[in-house]
């Protein structure tokens, strides 16, 4: 499990947010939890989110460059890409992706189907579009450097974790607690049982929020025990195909009240 904190343009007022990443049908080789110590203040605070799918801001080498996000960037620069969504993630208090694939110089390729790398550069377009953060714990964190997280779906082996990360930022002190998982089937539109009793435990053992990806098309958003469960986000800024089957995206955004 890996989080990375592109910058820390975060609103005020702010307040403690923990976040657990987990990469579900990964055997993830390390567990974290990020605590953003901010001061607490003594009155009603509130707090918006936004949560966006699949980012890969970059290219497979085997790709037809001239399609390719790496194209657009030299041709359009790193404003380019977020340019209609920034002024949406501008004014929220924290935005969140998944970054799937690798920012590198390396040529050692994973010898695998796809492998995604762009240069150290590209984080710019996260920043200039006004994105905090993202998730790293997917298939594609090691698509260039030592051996890549491989698909073993042990879902519902996570269970345990699961509830150890929950607790453990809780004892913390956490407020407002938001788990996203790396999850699901690709090209499904429908959550299946794993995807379900997951997303349910998250919020039984005090999530206030579940989010996750990995299926590159949009599911179904539950309200569970007066909880989102938000199962996909699917593709968001995506170079890892061209002319994907399915265009459809969403930011899901939601604004917490903390008393």
């Amino acid at each position: 499990m890996q989080f990375s904190k592109i910058n820390s343009q975060v609103a005020e007022p702010r307040i403690p947010i923990f976040f657990s990443f987990l990469p579900i049908e990964n055997p993830g080789k390390s567990r974290s939890t990020m605590n953003a110590e901010i001061p607490r203040v003594p009155c009603d605070l509130s707090v918006t989110l936004s949560v966006v799918g699949d980012c890969t801001l970059g290219t497979d080498e085997y790709f037809d460059y001239d399609t390719s996000l790496n194209a657009y960037y030299e041709n359009y620069g790193a404003d380019y890409f977020m340019a209609n969504v920034k002024s949406i993630f501008s004014k929220d208090d924290l935005t969140i992706a998944n970054f799937e694939g690798t920012l590198t110089e390396s040529t050692e390729r994973e010898d695998k189907q796809f492998a995604f790398k762009a240069p150290a550069s590209y984080a710019y377009i996260l920043t200039a579009g006004s994105v905090e953060a993202v998730n790293t714990a997917n298939n594609h964190s090691h698509d260039y450097g030592e051996e890549s997280f491989n698909e073993l779906n042990d879902h519902l082996g996570r269970e345990e974790q699961l509830k150890q990360n929950i607790a453990k930022v809780k004892q913390d002190g956490a407020q407002l607690i938001v788990v996203i998982f790396h999850w699901g089937n690709e090209k499904e539109e429908v959550p299946d049982e794993n995807q379900k009793t997951l997303g349910h435990l998250a919020i039984d053992e005090g999530a206030d929020l579940v989010c996750g990806h990995h299926p590159h098309v949009l599911q179904g958003i539950e309200e569970y025990k007066g909880k989102n469960i938000v199962y996909s986000l699917g593709n968001f800024c995506f170079g890892g195909n061209a002319y994907p089957s399915d265009m459809d995206t969403i930011i899901f955004q939601q604004t917490f009240t903390i008393d």
